[in-house]
């Protein structure tokens, strides 16, 4: 940006300016066909929004009267690359049919702060779309012409996905008229190898979509490629580096696609409740990784709470709340059982395994007579993949 004033490629004084703002006009031609607005921002270090004039949010400022000499409160340790949302109620937004000016101040943390990063955009949510998303969306089962979207609503509601290859223009839908809060779409007829933006709602409208909420379907079957994968294992602990190693990650990765996450287990903790799955692995990635990166996970010993009657049932949380290919839809030989499956992407064959629960009351992993080692030979007995990859937790 500017050092001092002076736009150079390096600036290297120490006393650059602490504020810069940021206007935009928009125009509503009538406010009652929405009934909230959506802001997702990226922003470092931190900023007041205002619209018409009226103060509306503040992130990583102080609190009290704000001026162009006023710090951020500290330094953004994401570097403003997570998403910051909020929502304002139709009657609390201030905004009016016509034109309307939201203006942003972005402050810096530090006169000697060498960076700043400032994006935003705003949704305008339907009227009628009553419903509020809890959990998600989350990719399942990604292959070459399809891909499966979940998410989880406050209220009963039909279901209905919008999609396209542009973010501006979702032309594509797929709706299931059930009444349900536990939503699961199916998107099919898709073409290998391309990115889709979509967005989550009912049959009344769109309630959550934008610049993050896309996926990349898989290339076609042996294609060579570098693809990208992001591994995790007890990720779901609700310490606080579990947020540190998410925003090193999307430093890390920047603008380059994740073409898939892998799950190694004990992927909320401690019991792999649901309400655990809800605050120590929904709440933290849904906001940016989840949106993007189709979910292949593996079960461990938390998932099932270690308790060895749900070894045997499988009656845990985990196999509700993912759609596993247990058919071969993505790959493989059908296992024809949600604890192990496999799947293919370009020329990597993957294997996802459970190491902790057992197949007919009886056999483990490791029991070489065993339903899962059957399977485990039959597959790859049948893969042509140049890499092979297997993961699970023990």
């Amino acid at each position: 940006m500017n050092a001092c004033g002076t736009i150079v490629a390096n600036p290297s004084c120490s006393n650059k300016y602490i504020t810069t703002y940021f206007r935009k006009t928009i125009n509503i031609v009538d406010i009652n066909l929405y009934q909230s607005f959506t802001f997702n921002l990226y922003r470092d270090d931190g900023l007041v929004v205002y619209i018409n004039g009226n103060e509306v949010q503040r992130n990583n400022m102080p609190t009290g009267s704000i001026s162009n000499t006023t710090l951020a409160s500290a330094a953004a340790s994401d570097d403003g690359q997570t998403i910051v949302s909020f929502t304002l109620a139709q009657v609390a937004s201030f905004f009016i049919n016509g034109d309307n000016v939201i203006a942003v101040e972005l402050h810096q943390s530090a006169a000697t702060s060498s960076d700043l990063t400032f994006s935003m955009e705003l949704l305008a949510n339907f009227a009628g779309n009553n419903a509020i998303i809890t959990r998600g969306p989350y990719l399942q089962k990604a292959n070459t012409n399809g891909i499966t979207i979940r998410w989880r609503t406050d209220i009963a509601c039909d279901s209905k996905i919008f999609y396209g290859t542009d973010s501006l223009n979702l032309t594509n839908s797929a709706i299931i008229s059930d009444l349900v809060t536990e939503h699961t779409v199916e998107i099919t007829g898709l073409q290998a190898a391309t990115k889709y933006f979509y967005g989550v709602g009912t049959s009344n409208g769109i309630i959550q979509s934008n610049f993050d909420n896309y996926f990349i379907t898989s290339p076609v079957s042996g294609t060579a490629g570098k693809y990208r994968f992001w591994v995790t294992g007890d990720c779901g602990t609700g310490y606080a580096e579990q947020l540190q190693v998410l925003n090193q990650y999307n430093s890390f990765t920047g603008n380059i696609p994740t073409n898939g996450w892998l799950l190694l287990g004990d992927n909320a903790y401690n019991g792999g409740f649901d309400s655990e799955y809800s605050t120590n692995f929904f709440t933290p990635y849904q906001t940016s990784i989840m949106k993007k990166a189709p979910l292949w996970p593996a079960p461990g010993n938390h998932d099932y709470n270690n308790n060895a009657s749900n070894q045997n049932t499988h009656a845990v949380p985990y196999y509700d709340i993912f759609n596993l290919p247990t058919q071969a839809e993505c790959g493989g030989v059908a296992s024809n059982n949600e604890a192990y499956y496999s799947y293919d992407y370009g020329n990597i064959h993957f294997l996802a395994l459970d190491s902790y629960g057992k197949e007919n009351n009886a056999t483990r992993l490791y029991d070489t007579t065993g339903a899962q080692v059957q399977w485990i030979k039959s597959d790859l007995a049948a893969n042509t993949k140049q890499w092979v990859i297997a993961y699970w937790h023990h």
